[in-house]
């Protein structure tokens, strides 16, 4: 690749190497999102939202929680706090099935909370998922 520096007048050759492993990437802070309702197809976040945790506790479900609300999510998020939502059973934890979190949600979180009023089958078909809080709605 060929970068150009126009201040000096010069071409520069610029050769990208990858490791075996790559760094994980940079992300500080927690992204608190504002109150509001959250569609069947709403993302909760954008991909370029760069937080170690993302705070959705505020936000209202209109749908059950699915893949297109985490699509946005970048692996960089380790942690997601969720409010109230209802979960739906998923055919299984395969590769090929369909799932509650998008495949960035499922590669990224290491710790979710969520408060659910029950757990079906494979509704946190989550890899990486080291810490769950599960907290029952209030009646």
């Amino acid at each position: 690749m060929y970068v150009s520096d126009a201040n000096n007048n010069n071409v520069r050759r610029v050769t990208i190497t990858t490791a075996s492993a790559l760094p994980a990437p940079l992300a500080i802070g927690t992204l608190t999102l504002s109150p509001s309702l959250i569609g069947v197809a709403d993302q909760l976040t954008a991909w370029r939202a760069l937080a170690v945790a993302v705070d959705a506790q505020s936000l209202s479900f209109s749908a059950p929680l699915n893949a297109n609300h985490t699509a946005g999510i970048n692996p960089a998020v380790r942690t997601l706090a969720l409010g109230n939502v209802v979960l739906t059973a998923q055919p299984g934890a395969g590769a090929s099935d369909a799932h509650t979190f998008s495949t960035s949600a499922r590669r990224g979180l290491h710790a979710l909370t969520l408060t659910v009023a029950a757990l079906p089958p494979y509704a946190l078909a989550l890899t990486a998922l080291d810490t769950l809080n599960v907290a029952a709605p209030a009646c």
